[in-house]
């Protein structure tokens, strides 16, 4: 190899490292940026958090006063309390000072513990995994991301939450849980009697792209058992985006006050295999319509052959507003 040939090599190298760089540090740029989130920042007592979940239905949560890392409070009357807000309260007295740490909260900040309960053993581990700003029904907030992964010792059962903690409202204001078992739970925040009501009204123009991709994220979280990133839903490698021909899903929704901003799914269907394209698209939305009466909810189809077939704003709007 010539001289002119290994520089020439070297230098591509060089240049391919320089553009590497210069996109990570371009890419971090993007990356929204908060000040560490202390324990001390949690909502005051006595404030009233307002959530709704994946049914529709609405909750109230009130503060309670804090023992020391114990954090209590009350939701629709039940009492509930955890460990540095994101630990089991049945956490062992050795593992509190590794669980204390996650505060004040930071990206990269990590624990793990076991503890037991009602006889079963878990081992869990808690990560600050990044930042976000997440737009609920009470407005748009800066978030911490926090990952919760549990698995029992013994069996295969597991459970993965992700919680999106505001230093601005002191609380979660949304969060999501899913089990081997197929269990899911989640909830956004609708409001907060600490922090003034950041609604505004939804530019209609957003919303078909807004219920598909919702309703999307929610039937392919239902379907692996865990919660649906962004980048899988817009790619192909998700258990809906099959070889499948005519594949139609249609879905029953809620909308959470005038704004249209809080999107609830409560039921939805999908159907394919050996079907006319005509025949999956009836097939899911006359399954879906059969729940409108039982579940309050408006029945739209969503989605046929990896195409986004929600209806024109103006159409949406007509419908939910009815």
């Amino acid at each position: 190899m010539s001289h002119l040939c290994l520089y020439g090599s070297r230098i591509r190298s060089a240049l391919v490292m320089i553009v590497a760089l210069i996109s990570s540090f371009a890419a971090q740029g993007d990356e929204l940026v908060l000040p560490p989130a202390e324990f001390s920042g949690l909502a005051q007592p006595g404030t009233v958090i307002r959530w709704i979940d994946q049914d529709g239905k609405k909750h109230e949560t009130t503060i309670g006063e804090p023992d020391g890392f114990v954090v209590k409070w009350s939701t629709d009357g039940t009492g509930h309390s955890n460990y540095a807000r994101f630990a089991n309260i049945e956490i062992p007295v050795e593992a509190k000072p590794g669980v204390e740490v996650l505060w004040p909260l930071r990206v990269g900040n990590s624990t793990s513990y076991v503890y037991t309960s009602e006889g079963d053993e878990y081992s869990v581990m808690i990560t600050v995994v990044g930042t976000e700003s997440v737009t609920v029904p009470a407005g748009t907030f800066d978030t911490y991301v926090v990952s919760y992964d549990s698995r029992a010792t013994e069996g295969d059962w597991t459970g993965k939450g992700r919680y999106w903690w505001s230093p601005q409202v002191g609380w979660l204001v949304k969060y999501e849980w899913v089990t081997s078992n197929k269990e899911a739970e989640s909830g956004e925040l609708l409001g907060s009697s600490a922090v003034t009501s950041q609604v505004t009204t939804v530019d209609p123009s957003t919303l078909p792209q807004r219920i598909y991709d919702h309703v999307m994220a929610t039937a392919l979280s239902e379907k692996v058992g865990r919660s649906i990133t962004s980048q899988e839903l817009i790619g192909q490698t998700n258990p809906y985006r099959r070889k499948e021909r005519n594949k139609a899903l249609a879905a029953c929704l809620i909308f959470a006050g005038d704004s249209l901003s809080g999107i609830g799914v409560r039921y939805w269907f999908m159907t394919y295999e050996n079907r006319t394209s005509r025949e999956a698209r009836g097939e899911a939305t006359k399954n879906c319509r059969y729940r409108e009466r039982d579940f309050g909810c408006t029945c739209f189809l969503v989605d046929v052959n990896d195409e986004n077939v929600v209806a024109s704003d103006e159409e949406l709007l007509a419908r939910v507003k009815r």
